[in-house]
């Protein structure tokens, strides 16, 4: 008799609690029922995709240095390229997939994230000497390749230098121009005054003719120290290059760029092995 009670019970119990998820909800779902996920909520979520290549960090990029271009034999003709061999070397680097751009847009990589193409390469041409304006210039032009200028400004407007107007229009071109000076001398050996005043002086008088920031320095003969490279970031560089060799890296200082030295001896074949290195 008293199994046959409970059995009773047992049953109505659960007639009872079936009648209850069966019957007329209530106006507040039970906490099981609204923890459920929607339809498709549980389905793998796509797997990211990697960055666009031009997006991510370039670490390591050549910056390339010339100073004239032209045909030249006799002192100092290292510091030469003839038109015509630089002509090919560009054009090599066309075919090869490589991008010019300037020393700004890669501190402005490093330091800011914006994006770069993914093979770049730079020009930089020291000094100012006409044959940039007369012979560079056209063969960077037919590339679409553009290039970094240092200038010292008492060269500009004398006898196989470049004018002022030629200096605008390369600017407007989308030529980057940055700082080697007022003067060209060993920084390292002039007084605390001058050396303030050849960096700063020549930066305001480039911004003057461009209408634009000077943002980078070049080390006259890559002479320099840690009083001039705080002086060059006290006057508002973002960063600066010198001529000791190799490829410019985002690890080493950024007033403190390694640069490859270009050479009339290399031709093409020397400045393709130069290339291969990185």
């Amino acid at each position: 008799m008293f199994w046959r009670t409970l059995s009773a019970i047992t049953i109505s119990t659960v007639l009872l609690t079936t009648l209850a998820f069966t019957g007329t909800p209530s106006k507040e779902e039970p906490p099981d029922l609204v923890s459920i996920p929607p339809v498709g909520a549980l389905e793998k979520e796509p797997a990211k995709q990697p960055p666009p290549e031009e997006n991510k960090k370039i670490t390591t990029i050549p910056i390339l240095m010339y100073h004239v271009i032209e045909d030249y034999s006799g002192p100092y003709e290292q510091l030469y390229t003839e038109p015509a061999v630089l002509r090919r070397q560009i054009a090599y680097l066309k075919e090869q997939g490589y991008t010019a751009v300037t020393v700004a847009e890669a501190l402005n990589h490093w330091q800011k994230g914006t994006p770069l193409p993914a093979k770049p390469v730079i020009f930089t041409f020291d000094d100012g000497y006409r044959s940039i304006y007369t012979e560079a210039f056209p063969i960077l032009k037919d590339y679409n390749f553009r290039a970094t200028l240092y200038l010292h400004t008492a060269k500009i407007n004398t006898p196989g230098g470049l004018t002022t107007e030629m200096i605008k229009e390369m600017s407007g071109y989308g030529l980057e121009i940055g700082s080697h000076s007022l003067t060209h001398p060993d920084l390292t050996k002039i007084s605390p005054a001058r050396l303030k005043k050849e960096i700063q002086l020549s930066k305001k008088e480039l911004e003057k003719i461009t209408g634009k920031k000077v943002t980078t320095f070049c080390y006259p003969a890559g002479r320099h120290n840690a009083r001039v490279r705080e002086e060059v970031r006290k006057a508002g560089y973002l960063g600066a290059v010198t001529t000791r060799y190799g490829a410019a890296t985002f690890q080493e200082n950024l007033y403190n760029l390694s640069r490859i030295r270009i050479n009339k001896s290399d031709a093409l074949q020397g400045f393709i092995n130069k290339m291969n290195r990185y």
